[in-house]
């Protein structure tokens, strides 16, 4: 069995010497979640074209097909099929799509299950059936290029007829363990919107202009390995693996508006830090800096992460306190002053490090009464960098603990916090964030909104407080209820925590996978 997994990189000299005798190598490609009888009926029909049956499996960094998958890993995948008499070979792919893996092949046939006999004939014509096109369309566009990379090098599309199963509605039917809180809010939820319904409001997000506000940062993880204590004294010692650097504060925040949709500009400041410098040039094309200053550096979190485990050992900050001059003022309002012109909608996220001070912000509040804000506490700030230095907001952000120093109250009784607040103290509509326990969004006269979180498993929670304001922000702007908003939120954000840090950035197309996966479960 083990013989039969082969490596990305030793495929053609492993085919060579088959096809040099003759044989007809057949190849098929997917995720293959949960092996079920469906694929083993494919495999046979697809071994009748020829001697030698190659599987490849997309690796688990690639595959969004909703909440909690893949189920099983890309090895215990790989093993299962493996264990299948009539494959011969297993390999795992190295991209989101087959185009790679048949370059390396070259089979002469490359065979594809029931779902795709849908695009035997006429693929053009049918993805412009608004059903088809909605659910299928990623499905449709990769396999116009595997037809196309087939027809490069002579290889024939089969297509098997055999009786269709679904791993995902094997695994959402039999395997999914959705709390009665979550079922419930599930219930009201689909009495009110279909998928369809949704998709057509999150297309509608690329309508929007955002104006972002705040410290861009720059989030390094240190990987380490070897944990233990010192022998000469009892400090925690740990080896140094690699250093990855990521976009974090008002760069992440937009790059998540602007995997949804729509356009952004940012107005902060400037480094000449070589990381932030390329990252820059790398930004998506809905977003535009506009600085009204070049610092020495750029705020910066480094966090020891475990390597193998993801956990984080410790962290530090540094920084140095942005100072405003005669000149980052004059430019700050004027390019506030142009974006309301423009009706750009105002986004603030504050970190705390000087760049949004008491005269900044009393400035900003003569020109704009109406903003999304989320207020970062840490361990550094959090005497004094509260949402309740803002007056003039209209949707506000942020988790217990944020909520907890803004009442001034060591309480953590989220019914009791919310009771305590009110319109003297706090602006409607608002939301706190709570981790596992979902999230909790505040109308006026204090009536809330409880989502569940849907996600089980996390990877890293870094971000994601940050998406959840990103994504609501920018569906309160459109007027949407509140009661799809949060359900959209925590989404989203549970999305972003799947991944390390802002390392990936959730598009739009895959929080609709989401969301269609968790409604059809």
């Amino acid at each position: 069995m083990e013989k039969k997994i082969i490596n990305f990189s030793n495929v053609e000299e492993i085919i060579k010497p088959l096809k040099r005798n003759g044989k007809k190598i057949v190849h098929c490609h997917g995720v293959f979640d949960l092996l079920h009888v469906g694929h083993l009926k494919h495999f046979k029909s697809a071994k009748k074209y020829g001697d030698i049956l190659i599987v490849s499996v997309t690796p688990d960094k690639f595959i969004s097909k909703g909440l909690n998958r893949p189920y099983f890993n890309s090895n215990q995948r790989m093993e299962s099929l493996a264990s299948v008499e009539i494959i011969d070979f297993v390999v795992l792919n190295t991209s989101a799509n087959a185009i790679d893996i048949i370059k390396k092949i070259k089979p002469k046939y490359y065979c594809k299950g029931p779902d795709y006999n849908i695009f035997k004939e006429n693929i053009k014509d049918q993805i412009k059936n608004k059903s088809l096109a909605t659910i299928k369309n990623n499905l449709s566009n990769n396999f116009i290029n595997e037809k196309r990379i087939c027809k490069k090098i002579g290889c024939k599309i089969k297509f098997t007829y055999d009786e269709k199963f679904s791993s995902s509605k094997i695994i959402n039917e039999k395997l999914s363990s959705r709390s009665d809180n979550e079922l419930s809010f599930l219930r009201i939820l689909k009495k009110k919107y279909t998928f369809f319904d949704i998709k057509k409001i999150l297309d509608n997000l690329s309508k929007l202009k955002f104006l972002v506000i705040g410290d861009p940062i720059i989030d390094t993880y240190l990987f380490s390995d070897s944990i233990g204590i010192s022998s000469k004294s009892p400090i925690v010692s740990t080896q140094l693996k690699f250093q990855e650097d990521y976009l974090g504060g008002s760069l992440a925040v937009s790059e998540m508006l602007a995997a949804l949709g729509c356009k952004v500009d940012i107005l902060a400041y400037k480094s000449k830090n070589r990381f932030f410098a390329d990252k820059l040039k790398s930004l998506s094309k809905r977003i535009n800096l506009l600085s009204i200053s070049n610092q020495k550096s750029l705020p910066r979190i480094s966090r020891f992460v475990h390597l193998n485990r993801n956990e984080k050992l410790f962290q530090f900050y540094e920084f140095d306190q942005f100072i405003h001059n005669k000149n980052s003022i004059s430019k700050f309002l004027k390019h506030l002053s142009n974006k309301k012109k423009e009706n750009y909608k105002i986004i603030i996220i504050d970190f705390g490090f000087g760049f949004l001070n008491k005269n900044m912000i009393h400035k900003l509040e003569k020109q704009v009464s109406g903003f999304s804000l989320n207020v970062h506490a840490n361990s550094l700030n959090s005497n004094y960098n509260k949402y309740n230095k803002y007056k003039k907001y209209n949707y506000l952000t942020m988790n217990t603990k944020e909520f907890q120093l803004g009442l001034n109250t060591a309480e953590n009784d989220i019914d009791t916090l919310v009771n305590k607040s009110n319109n003297n103290i706090i602006n409607y509509p608002f939301a706190v964030t709570l981790g596992v326990d979902g999230s909790i969004l505040v109308k006026k006269k204090q009536k809330k909104i409880y989502s569940p979180a849907f996600f089980n498993k996390t990877i890293d929670t870094v971000g994601a407080g940050d998406a959840y304001f990103a994504v609501t922000s920018a569906l309160i702007n459109l007027g949407i209820d509140h009661l799809l908003t949060s359900f959209i939120g925590n989404v989203y954000a549970g999305l972003h925590s799947s991944y390390i840090g802002n390392k990936k950035f959730t598009t739009k197309e895959e929080l609709l996978r989401s969301i269609y996966s968790i409604l059809n479960e």
